[in-house]
This record gives structure tokens, sequence and C-alpha cells, in this order.
């Protein structure tokens, strides 16, 4: 009993040392799970802390709407909103940019200030905005996108496609011409004429330098 009495009191003092006993009740402010600190109210609002890592955020509603998913996400995000990154290293280098939407690793990893961008398996361009870019140059070799084939619409211009994966359209150089007339019939009876090839060939020449100094005259006026 005597060895019981002279144990209790160590055992007491071990106690008040440990680290549990030494915590301050409550944590402080930014304690939260997978490294996420967040000082003020709202600040990081959305963020699921069982997903997003290594998230900081300091200030007054300060990263309110981004939802961070994937390690280094969101990284050096100082002042950025509304952003969402799901996956490593997702928008890792945004600092300013907003409205910016990044999924799949390493999705929007070169993105650092612009803004309302869509990168989906791209790293992105540094500063540029309003731009989506879905997959990689060299790595996806083929697209299949349903709901297109069979599709028609009432009106519009055909799409065409640069050797970057670049999106966009021709438009017809019209506006820049004079007298521009339907040739109907005129190079069908051409072609069933008695003129000889050389005499067509010349023909065409012809024509051709017609209409190229129209389109000049009306670049100068």
């Amino acid at each position: 009993m005597r060895h019981a009495f002279i144990l209790i009191p160590f055992v007491l003092a071990c106690f008040a040392l440990s680290p549990t006993a030494r915590a301050v009740t409550p944590a402080p402010d930014g304690g939260y799970p997978n490294a996420n600190t967040a000082e003020d109210d709202n600040a990081l609002f959305s963020l699921d802390t069982s997903q997003g890592t290594d998230n900081t955020a300091t200030g007054f509603e300060a990263l309110d709407s981004n939802t961070t998913t994937g390690q280094g996400s969101l990284y050096f995000n100082t002042t950025g909103v509304n952003n969402t990154a799901n996956g490593q290293n997702a928008l890792r280098k945004n600092t300013t940019g907003s409205f910016n939407i990044a999924l799949g690793d390493n999705a929007g990893f070169s993105l650092t200030t612009g803004n309302h961008n869509i990168d989906i398996g791209n790293k992105g361009v540094t500063g540029e905005a309003k731009t989506i870019r879905i997959g990689r140059v060299g790595t996806q070799t083929a697209t299949f996108i349903a709901g297109i084939s069979g599709v028609t619409v009432a009106g519009g211009v055909g799409v065409i496609i640069d050797t970057n994966g670049h999106l966009g359209t021709v438009v017809s150089s019209e506006r820049f011409k004079d007298q521009v007339k339907p040739m109907n019939d005129a190079s069908e009876a051409s072609c069933r004429s008695n003129q000889s090839p050389s005499a067509i060939s010349t023909s065409l020449t012809q024509m051709a330098s017609h209409n190229s100094a129209l389109s000049l005259n009306k670049w100068k006026r």
C-alpha cells in the first residue's frame, strides 16, 4: 500500500506533462485535418477537409468558394476566388486567377492570373483567360463527341482545326470584293465548249487576275 501511495503522485505528474494535458482548449484557429489552415470567419468555407489538403486561407471569407481535392491543388493561391481544382497539383500555380475549373492530375498547373478557364487533363497556359483546353497534344490522339454527327443547324459557318488542336471558323472574304455574281452554268458551258485546253486555261487565268484587281481596288478605297 505504501508503494501505491508513492506512485500516485508520480503518475499524476506524468499526466500533467503529457501532450493532451498541455494542449490548449479550444484548439488554435485553423487546426483542421489534412494540413488545412483557415483564419477568420468563413475562410475556406466550401472546402471538404476530408479530401482537400495543404490549403491556407487568411481573412474574412478568404477562399470562401474554393473546393479543392488533391495534394498541392491551389497551392499558391492568394486572392483568387470561385476556383474549383480536383486532382493532384490542379491549379497549383494559380495566384490571383478566379472562376477557373481544373479537373485531373496537374490540370491547370500552369495557370497563374487568368480568369474563367476550364482545363480538363491539360496544364493550361500562364496568364490566359476564357479558354477551354481538354487533353494533351501528343497524348490523346483521337476524339469522340456524341450528339454532333447527323445533327444539323439552321445556319453558321464551318469549323476547322489547326495542328495545335485549336478550333475556329473561316468566313468568306466576299466583303472585300466588288461585282461578285453567281457563275450559274458559265463554268459548265466553258467545259462543254470547243475551246482548246490552252485557251480555257488562259481564260481562267484572266478571270483570276481580274478578280484580284477588283479585290485590290476595294482595299485601296
